[in-house]
């Protein structure tokens, strides 16, 4: 996939850093057949986006245990009264 203002963009807004969008650029620079640059495109987006769904389950955890002690405390609460 050609690297256009439409593209680079679309990386920033996704939260590529700038490693990450040189490195896709470096990609689309090489002197490869198209389906070859265009696979280590998509290699390299789907590994930041298994970074991106570990952080959303790391937060989703932090979430569930927020979510207990909530409980926990509202139980409590309701014990009291």
């Amino acid at each position: 996939m050609e690297c256009t203002e439409a593209v680079i963009r679309n990386l920033m807004d996704a939260g590529c850093d700038e490693k990450l969008i040189a490195s896709y650029r470096a990609i689309a620079g090489q002197i490869l057949p198209e389906p070859s640059i265009t696979g280590r495109q998509a290699s390299l987006l789907r590994g930041y986006r298994r970074e991106l769904l570990g952080r959303l389950h790391e937060d989703q955890r932090r979430i569930d245990c927020l979510d207990h002690l909530l409980y926990q405390l509202q139980e409590r609460s309701a014990g009291q009264a």
